[in-house]
């Protein structure tokens, strides 16, 4: 969505949902992702947790997790053991 289509976002959602054919005033997200994709023609997709073929910086964050990050801490053990 461009900054202009979300500032409009909220004066349409003020409007309630069954404004837009909803049963209730409940928003929830599937029902915003409706009135946005009726409004501004963007269909919303729900991305997996871990998808690094769609977000590169998956890849990066793995290899400073695994190759900067994890061999430079340190694990102390408490001195009552």
């Amino acid at each position: 969505m461009t900054p202009q289509q979300r500032a409009q976002l909220p004066a349409l959602l003020a409007r309630g949902a069954e404004a837009f054919g909803s049963r209730g005033e409940l928003w929830t997200t599937k029902r915003v992702a409706a009135v946005i994709a009726h409004a501004f023609g963007v269909r919303l997709e729900q991305l997996p947790g871990y998808a690094p073929d769609l977000n590169p910086d998956e890849g990066i964050w793995n290899y400073l997790n695994v190759r900067a990050l994890l061999p430079r801490m340190a694990f102390h053990r408490s001195s009552n053991e």
